[in-house]
């Protein structure tokens, strides 16, 4: 079961701030979660941002932002996500077909709402 979406960005960033985030945003509200936000460039953020990609994501000493991430109630980390380099247009287009892929359905339906305290 999916506890949260959080997406590691910046607002500066034009494959983050509308598109990453406004993905991150629809992911969480078709699986009925919270999303977390980490900006890179808020200071309190940036450590956790850097620990949620070293471990779960695309890591490199720069790495390409957004990444977006499913946390689950057993505490596991799954990566769904990596903006694109080649161009923001890139970027939307791969995340349109997140939203329409058979893997991201399946996600959907396989869904529990999440009941504070219980996992």
């Amino acid at each position: 079961m999916i506890k949260q979406v959080t997406i590691v960005m910046a607002h500066w960033c034009p494959h983050c701030d509308p598109p990453g985030l406004e993905a991150a945003q629809k992911m969480a509200k078709d699986l009925k979660v919270p999303v977390r936000v980490l900006d890179i460039d808020i200071r309190e953020q940036e450590k956790q941002a850097d620990d949620v990609v070293l471990k779960h994501g695309d890591w490199s000493e720069d790495y390409t932002i957004p990444q977006i991430f499913l946390e689950y109630a057993d505490g596991r980390v799954q990566h769904v996500f990596t903006g694109y380099s080649e161009g923001v247009r890139v970027t939307k287009a791969k995340l349109e077909n997140l939203f329409k892929s058979n893997w991201y359905r399946d996600l959907l339906s396989n869904q529990k709402p999440v009941i504070e305290g219980r996992s």
